[in-house]
């Protein structure tokens, strides 16, 4: 089994469990102590799990990151990638865009084009706002759901059924991370809603920094091949998560 498998696997365990030892790990697993320390090592480095006495635990609610702090780390990378992303759209264009940080950047680059966005960010549709009283024609749709004040985000069932009201000519879409199994979100619900994104548009663009290549999360989005483009940073070329997706009919756009 490869690392990301295991550690995908790892993940999926902390969902329901509160706790993986090492020895759980290498035997479900069939992988050394060795092997199984420095799986849990790269989880705690990047911030998927905590360390406990013999093994790991999943977050606590207090330790995930905010909004605002979320959206400073690369900022100028996800302002690029947005950047390249708008570069798609044309007149008249349905459009899904869900909360993440990288996409928050749409509202800065969006082009002056009659389009119809539809959003659970409450804070990407106050970025918005200001756009749709001029002779543009930028519509703005936003989901029901529960809020979650700390991110701006609305959640839950209220999401999915907005959603499904709607076709979209293209989902652009945050990743937690992206490997050679598919894409991730560390949110359940958050990946909920993204799958209902997919599952009603024509084509998936997908944006993720690099620090999201090669990672996974809790939560499987959907598969590589689901995607129509991946934009991410220049750098990565012999990533063997970006020759998974080449193989599975993703294009692959790396931005400078």
């Amino acid at each position: 089994m490869f690392q990301p498998e295991r550690q995908s696997g790892m993940l999926e365990h902390l969902a329901t469990q509160d706790f993986l030892s090492v020895q759980e790990a290498m035997i479900r697993f069939k992988a050394s102590p060795a092997t199984i320390r420095r799986d849990f090592d790269d989880l705690v480095r990047r911030g998927l799990v905590r360390r406990s006495h013999g093994g790991i635990c999943p977050l606590r609610p207090e330790e995930m990151p905010s909004f605002a702090v979320r959206e400073a780390r690369f900022a100028g990378e996800k302002a690029a990638l947005a950047r390249e992303a708008v570069k798609r759209l044309e007149s008249g264009d349905v459009v899904f865009v869900d909360g993440g940080t990288t996409t928050f950047h749409l509202a800065a680059c969006l082009p002056d084009l009659p389009l119809k966005i539809i959003t659970n960010s409450l804070r990407l549709a106050a970025a918005l706002e200001p756009r749709t009283t001029g002779k543009i024609g930028l519509e703005l749709y936003v989901t029901g759901g529960l809020l979650r004040p700390a991110s701006g985000l609305l959640t839950g069932p209220g999401v999915v059924k907005s959603l499904e009201l709607y076709r979209a000519r293209w989902a652009f879409l945050s990743a937690g991370g992206v490997d050679e199994s598919g894409l991730f979100n560390s949110d359940e619900q958050a990946a909920e809603m993204e799958r209902t994104m997919i599952a009603n548009a024509e084509k998936t663009v997908v944006l993720a920094d690099r620090s999201k290549i090669g990672r996974s999360a809790m939560c499987r989005i959907a598969p590589l091949e689901r995607m129509a483009v991946l934009i991410t940073n220049a750098g990565n070329e012999n990533s063997p998560v970006l020759a998974a997706c080449r193989e599975r009919g993703v294009t692959i756009i790396q931005v400078p």
